[in-house]
């Protein structure tokens, strides 16, 4: 989190970048600012800036979940789903010999599909369940075994 912290101070993650923390601790997302604060203060590169910190906490979330539980992805992929996905890459410019250059890679659900509203995830879920798909439900085995 330090790195990302140092990289938001130095305006290099996109504006509106959320960040999120999925592991097992019973965190909401202010504890797990709190933690992150923390470990940013402590092993930061640069001198703490509350100011600075506050916009870049605005962006943290957690999920809780277990990485051996199939379910916790289910919750994590709910709270992913109506945000999108951003990537960055380091990628060489073409006709250099070693010119390298951040590049983003976006899918916002608005701008792909032009929704006024993004629907919520339990919308999509609704959806389905009237559609009769269970793509994404978890089967009754997974549930016991969780």
């Amino acid at each position: 989190m330090p790195a990302l912290f140092n990289l938001h101070r130095k305006g290099r993650l996109p504006s509106g970048s959320r960040i999120v923390g999925f592991a097992g601790r019973a965190y909401d997302h202010e504890e797990f600012r709190r933690v992150v604060r923390e470990g940013v203060k402590r092993f930061s590169a640069s001198s703490f800036e509350k100011a600075t910190w506050e916009a870049f906490a605005a962006n943290l979330y957690y999920v809780r979940g277990d990485l051996t539980k199939p379910g916790d992805y289910e919750r994590l992929r709910i709270s992913l789903r109506s945000w999108g996905i951003h990537l960055r890459f380091e990628t060489k410019v073409p006709d250099t010999v070693a010119k390298m250059r951040s590049v983003a890679m976006m899918s916002h659900y608005e701008d792909t599909f032009e929704f006024k509203r993004i629907p919520d995830a339990y919308e999509y879920l609704l959806l389905d369940v009237l559609l009769g798909d269970a793509t994404f439900f978890i089967r009754d085995d997974v549930i016991e075994l969780s």
